[in-house]
Protein backbone atom coordinates (compact mmCIF):
# COMPACT_ATOMS: atom_id res chain seq x y z
CA UNK A 1 0.00 0.00 0.00
CA UNK A 2 0.94 3.45 -0.16
CA UNK A 3 1.79 3.99 3.31
CA UNK A 4 4.22 1.04 3.04
CA UNK A 5 6.18 2.53 0.33
CA UNK A 6 6.26 6.26 1.81
CA UNK A 7 7.56 4.86 5.00
CA UNK A 8 10.60 2.79 2.58
CA UNK A 9 11.35 6.21 1.28
CA UNK A 10 11.48 7.51 4.30
CA UNK A 11 8.00 9.81 4.73
CA UNK A 12 7.01 10.10 8.10
CA UNK A 13 3.04 9.89 7.72
CA UNK A 14 2.31 11.56 11.05
CA UNK A 15 4.08 14.31 9.31
CA UNK A 16 2.30 13.95 6.38
CA UNK A 17 -0.59 13.71 8.01
CA UNK A 18 -0.05 17.15 10.08
CA UNK A 19 1.48 18.91 7.59
CA UNK A 20 -1.81 18.33 5.43
CA UNK A 21 -4.69 19.30 8.39
CA UNK A 22 -2.76 22.59 9.27
CA UNK A 23 -2.97 23.63 5.71
CA UNK A 24 -6.22 22.98 5.61
CA UNK A 25 -7.25 24.24 8.48
CA UNK A 26 -5.82 27.36 7.15
CA UNK A 27 -8.03 27.16 4.13
CA UNK A 28 -11.16 29.17 3.97
CA UNK A 29 -13.19 25.71 3.41
CA UNK A 30 -16.24 24.55 4.48
CA UNK A 31 -16.27 21.87 7.21
CA UNK A 32 -17.64 19.62 4.81
CA UNK A 33 -15.18 20.20 2.11
CA UNK A 34 -12.34 19.98 4.64
CA UNK A 35 -14.10 16.59 5.82
CA UNK A 36 -13.58 15.21 2.24
CA UNK A 37 -10.17 16.57 1.69
CA UNK A 38 -8.88 14.77 4.96
CA UNK A 39 -10.85 11.33 3.92
CA UNK A 40 -9.60 11.95 0.50
CA UNK A 41 -5.55 12.14 2.14
CA UNK A 42 -6.36 9.10 4.47
CA UNK A 43 -7.78 6.68 1.13
CA UNK A 44 -4.72 7.86 -0.65
CA UNK A 45 -1.92 7.17 2.15
CA UNK A 46 -3.63 4.14 2.67
CA UNK A 47 -4.67 2.77 -0.54
CA UNK A 48 -2.87 0.81 -3.17
CA UNK A 49 0.29 1.73 -5.41
CA UNK A 50 -1.36 0.29 -8.66
CA UNK A 51 -3.72 1.87 -10.77
CA UNK A 52 -7.19 1.29 -9.90
CA UNK A 53 -10.90 1.93 -11.55
CA UNK A 54 -12.64 3.21 -8.26
CA UNK A 55 -12.21 6.91 -7.22
CA UNK A 56 -11.08 8.10 -4.20
CA UNK A 57 -13.42 10.73 -3.12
Amino acid sequence: TTDVMLDYVGYKLDDLRAAYAERVASADLSPQRAQELSEALEAGLTGYTYLSDEPLI
